[in-house]
């Protein structure tokens, strides 16, 4: 488990702050160690000991972000699997109103992604009457090279074997298959 920290904006903050993790660790803070860093004093918290800093120090020496504590919350000992030793549970208004913004944005941008044009995919095999049952047809599929770069080739394949939910490398756009072979796009069938 790695330190709790608690960021106090104000004195009142810290002073809740303080007496909540006294009684969970046995360990106490003056009052005035929070004149010495102002709204960015912290808490750090140890299992059985308390310290305090500022933001900056809390960042460069444990590389995480403290914990806003705000008067209103509890701070409970964190479950045995958790990195933390202790938690602050409840929200202010101000992290509850940052926090309905993110998930608006977030919906928001759901929405824009679902709302895109979802472009249709096609499958090309090439027309041959005279080909027996399990023979091999020619198709267009993608094949991505060793150097990572994908390419539209011409492949010959087993014609049973050919289906569009089991393969997705023969499922092309519209421009991947004009893009090398225009020719071929007259075999297009949409499959998507």
């Amino acid at each position: 488990m790695t330190i709790s920290i608690f960021h106090t904006k104000t004195k009142e903050d810290y002073s809740e702050a303080v007496k909540q993790l006294s009684e969970l660790t046995g360990d106490s803070l003056s009052s005035d160690y929070y004149y010495k860093y102002g709204e960015d004093t912290c808490v750090f918290a140890g299992e059985n000991s308390l310290q305090f800093g500022d933001r900056s120090f809390a960042k460069r020496n444990y590389g995480k972000e403290p914990q806003l504590f705000k008067v209103g919350m509890k701070i409970v000992k964190a479950l045995s699997d958790s990195e933390e030793y202790f938690i602050a549970v409840g929200q202010d208004k101000e992290a509850a109103l940052q926090k309905l913004e993110e998930l608006e944005a977030k919906v928001a941008e759901l929405k824009a992604e679902l709302t895109k044009p979802v472009e249709p995919l096609y499958q090309v095999v090439l027309p041959n009457p005279n080909v027996p049952e399990n023979a091999n047809v020619f198709s267009l599929r993608k094949f991505t090279d060793a150097e990572g770069i994908t390419k539209v080739v011409l492949t010959k394949v087993k014609l049973g074997t050919f289906t569009a939910r089991s393969n997705t490398s023969k499922l092309l756009t519209e421009d991947e298959i004009k893009e090398d072979f225009e020719w071929a796009w007259q075999f297009a069938e949409r499959v998507k």
